[in-house]
């Protein structure tokens, strides 16, 4: 009965499999790279968005309530943004 170590060993000693884990990390490595791009944009995007609802509210000087009102929109965007960026490696 054969035991992991031998397992290991033959299948080190297999070139196919030793292309098929690098062929894996390879497309490891890519989709999260990917991942990693698209989070960050998604960052972005929302950061602008949060940008856009504050430059709203400051048209409305005089309303000062509706102003408050964006602005404290633009911040929980904001943040949302921010909860977003440390997701990116």
């Amino acid at each position: 009965m054969p035991n992991g170590a031998q397992d290991q060993g033959s299948r080190a000693a297999d070139p196919d499999a030793g292309a098929a884990q690098s062929l894996a990390e390879t497309l490891r490595q890519q989709t999260q790279g990917y991942a990693d791009k698209r989070k960050a944009d998604a960052a972005r995007l929302v950061s602008d968005v949060g940008d856009a609802i504050r430059d709203t509210g400051s048209n409305f000087d005089g309303l000062p309530q509706l102003k408050e009102f964006f602005g404290q929109a633009a911040l929980g965007v904001d943040e949302l943004a921010d909860s977003i960026a440390p997701l990116v490696q």
